[in-house]
Parts: structure tokens; sequence; C-alpha cells
């Protein structure tokens, strides 16, 4: 269920990162480096709950507060890089800013190492097991966040 209302990231608490493609969330499990993130049924796990943790010029680390793992750039697929949970460190590749998509009610979340990329969902997929990827924006829906309150 989405919300009708929307937060401002620097006064949000948790958050689930929903595609709005797919309605799977954000999920990220595992030892830090070893995970790749998926797109997931929400469950209401630690492992899908994220905080947008900010680092200036709005930009942000997206932690999950349970782990202190952070969304991280750190890997390769099939020319995009894959979105790995790490420690934080203050990279470049660990810090995202959320460009509005109106016609969305969204967001997309640019990646500061990544010239202007993009995190998405694997080859638009809807299925649960869906690798998050980063890649050049090109304006499609796998592209389209919402960042959900939680409780």
């Amino acid at each position: 269920e989405q919300p009708k209302r929307r937060r401002n990231l620097r006064t949000a608490g948790l958050v689930a990162v929903v595609s709005r493609h797919s309605g799977k969330v954000l999920a990220g499990a595992g030892p830090a480096g070893t995970k790749v993130l998926t797109a997931e049924p929400a469950k209401g796990d630690p492992t899908q709950q994220w905080r947008a943790a900010p680092a200036g010029d709005g930009w942000f680390h997206l932690e999950q507060p349970k782990t202190g793992l952070v969304v991280a750039v750190t890997g390769r697929f099939d020319g995009a890089e894959a979105v790995l949970a790490a420690r934080a460190a203050g990279a470049d590749r660990q810090l995202f800013k959320a460009v509005a998509v109106p016609a969305a009610n969204g967001v997309k979340l640019v990646n500061k190492g990544g010239d202007g990329r993009v995190l998405g969902i694997d080859n638009r997929r809807k299925d649960a097991g869906a690798r998050v990827l980063l890649w050049t924006d090109n304006g499609g829906s796998a592209e389209w966040f919402a960042l959900v309150p939680l409780p």
C-alpha cells in the first residue's frame, strides 16, 4: 500500500524503498560486501528497512539501521554495476540523491560516483529476487522508486 503523503528525506525515519515498476521493496542481507541487493515482496524485515543518512548537498547514504550497512556500488554485471550492502566509508559510490519523477509519484536514486547513473530493477523484472543494478538513466519505469515511511 502506497502512502498518500511523502516526507522530506532529511526528516524521514525508516522507509521502505519500493519499486514503482514491480511493487517490490529493496532488500539486502548477509555480511558486508557479499550480498547483491534484490527486489522482494514486503515482509517488514529489518533487511528491507532503510534510513536516508544525510551526507551534505542533498546526498545521502541509504543505510540499514539494524545492521549499519549502506547501499554501495561495487561490482559489475552486464555492463551495469551491481548494488551491494557494505560498511559506510564516505565514498562517492555510497552516496545517492533522490530526484523527483512527478509522473511516477516517486524518485530516481542517482549515484554520486556513477556519473549520473541511477538504480534500477534488472531487465525490468517484476518477480521476487530481481537484482538491483546501476545503469545509465533511460527514463524507464524500472528506475522509479517510492520512499514509503514505515511506522
